[in-house]
């Protein structure tokens, strides 16, 4: 069962498994970030966690030379994406900021990556 995730702010979209709980907070370093969560009696993992910065560059120097990017296509525009460590994906969105998708925890039974890489699009 899966649930749609849209932001009209900043102009996407995508599917999550509906076994997770989204909650939006911020940090000095994101304009915009949130969490996936499941909801669970012990330990909480964050299965999904988007970070909205002021460019794609500096998305992606967030990690300086640690990571080996991938070019690909998500929701039509060029994006980036790593496996080194764990998957994250990078996007420019329709304002020039950068958009960081990280699935820093497996969610056992669901292509997690896969389903947001297939689903994800602009909707301005």
């Amino acid at each position: 069962d899966w649930k749609t995730y849209r932001n009209d702010k900043y102009g996407f979209e995508f599917k999550y498994p509906s076994v997770l709980v989204f909650t939006e907070f911020t940090t000095p370093e994101c304009a915009f970030k949130a969490a996936f969560e499941e909801i669970d009696e012990g330990d909480v993992p964050t299965r999904i966690l988007l970070c909205v910065s002021t460019s794609l560059t500096e998305a992606r120097n967030v990690f300086g030379s640690q990571k080996q990017w991938t070019s690909l296509i998500l929701g039509g525009k060029p994006a980036l994406e790593t496996k080194t460590g764990y998957p994250i994906l990078l996007v420019e969105l329709e304002n020039g900021e950068g958009l960081r998708i990280d699935v820093p925890v497996p969610l056992p039974g669901f292509d997690v990556l896969g389903l947001i890489k297939s689903s994800f699009r602009f909707i301005k």
